[in-house]
């Protein structure tokens, strides 16, 4: 009898286990709406946030040395587009920030039109650019400040139990920090 006993209270604990695992169902909308439900299949960059730059041009001078302006800081662009850009539309900031000083940052530029990511894991280059223009030149000039390679894909994170679907990403080295704001469907 107590073989018996055993069986039965083994075959309630795991019927009670198995009630309690099938209780957070996170894709059945018709118990609760569930940011976690469904698949999404794109995202999109709808705006980029410096947030940190280095003190000093690559070649080692304030930026703007060379030229006009006494405020020695970078006029901020920034370009984004797939590697290869098999797309044909990369996104190009069509204004600047004009002297952007540290004191200001973060310094934040929503895109007009929200660039797609283009396949989940694809490359994805994006470079920041110091604008430069000499008044007496017709031709732009402009600064190479930085520039990041890198994917975007649903549950990139490193970090335990992190959303797979994060509203913004960081990416960055020692002298920059840039943080791009994402939408997914």
């Amino acid at each position: 009898m107590s073989l018996k006993r055993l069986l039965i209270f083994v075959s309630l604990f795991a019927c009670a286990i198995f009630f309690y695992a099938c209780q957070k169902d996170y894709n059945n909308p018709l118990l609760e709406e569930s940011e976690y439900f469904g698949v999404k299949t794109e995202v999109y960059v709808n705006a980029i946030q410096l947030d940190q730059y280095p003190a000093l041009a690559p070649s080692g001078f304030e930026w703007d040395s060379i030229y006009t302006d006494s405020l020695k800081f970078p006029e901020v662009f920034y370009t984004l587009f797939h590697d290869p850009d098999t797309s044909g539309n990369g996104f190009y900031q069509s204004t600047k920030f004009d002297n952007v000083d540290p004191a200001q940052l973060p310094l934040l530029y929503t895109l007009t039109s929200p660039y797609k990511v283009y396949g989940f894991d694809s490359l994805i280059t994006m470079n920041v650019y110091d604008y430069e223009k000499i008044d007496t030149v017709l031709q732009v000039d402009s600064t190479l400040m930085t520039t990041f390679n890198f994917s975007i894909a649903p549950g990139d994170s490193t970090l335990p139990n992190a959303d797979p679907y994060p509203q913004s990403v960081l990416v960055g080295n020692s002298d920059y920090s840039i943080r791009l704001y994402l939408t997914w469907k």
